[in-house]
């Protein structure tokens, strides 16, 4: 079937706004953020849309922008608590968000490499050493 004759099917239902799908690496699983919570938070749902569960509770002003990490362990992303973006992981499994910058500019659109490095396009790369799973400040 040609792009322009295949037909969308809708996965997630919700009468609020949902954004940023992302599949699992496994396919089983789906993290998106949606604000029908009231607030924009990340979701998780089978790769059909069940059974949507909210991860995070996170009640800022936006809240979105998941990223699985490469053994689908951990989910990245961006949250705006204090006037400017953050980059936060937090586990598949729930349990508390880890935040990972602090700076007083906007830091989003976190990413993970095959081999489980993470980064962040909006971070200067002179200023931090990348690591598995963290962000270490280059203080030298």
């Amino acid at each position: 079937m040609s792009p322009a004759t295949s037909a969308s099917t809708r996965i997630v239902v919700s009468t609020r706004q949902d954004a940023s799908p992302a599949v699992s690496p496994d396919g089983s699983r789906i993290a998106f953020a949606s604000d029908r919570s009231g607030s924009f938070e990340i979701y998780l749902s089978g790769s059909d849309g069940s059974d949507p569960v909210q991860l995070t509770s996170m009640k800022a002003p936006d809240t979105g922008t998941p990223m699985w990490s490469p053994d689908g362990k951990q989910i990245a992303f961006d949250s705006r608590l204090e006037g400017h973006s953050d980059i936060f992981v937090i586990s598949a499994q729930g349990g508390s968000p880890r935040r990972l910058t602090t700076e007083a500019y906007d830091n989003m659109l976190p990413s993970w490499s095959r081999d489980g490095w993470f980064s962040a396009p909006s971070i200067p790369s002179s200023a931090i050493i990348r690591r598995r799973g963290a962000i270490t400040r280059n203080r030298s």
